[in-house]
């Protein structure tokens, strides 16, 4: 998987994107990628907290 395509794994030399990522990742280099595409989903759940906050106000 490449950070264009996470959390999408790439089954072949190409992966879904177009890119020419390698086929496997380190542990490590894997481990890296799901930490920052975890800090992603933290960040989304913070917005939609806040949008379902306003809308609960407003309402």
């Amino acid at each position: 998987m490449c950070r264009e395509c996470l959390p999408m794994p790439h089954t072949r030399s190409v992966g879904y994107c177009g890119c020419r990522f390698r086929q496997f990742l380190s542990p490590k280099e894997e481990v890296e990628l799901l930490e920052g595409y975890k800090e992603q989903l933290r960040s989304e759940i913070a917005g939609v907290e806040e949008r379902i906050k306003e809308l609960k106000q407003k309402g």
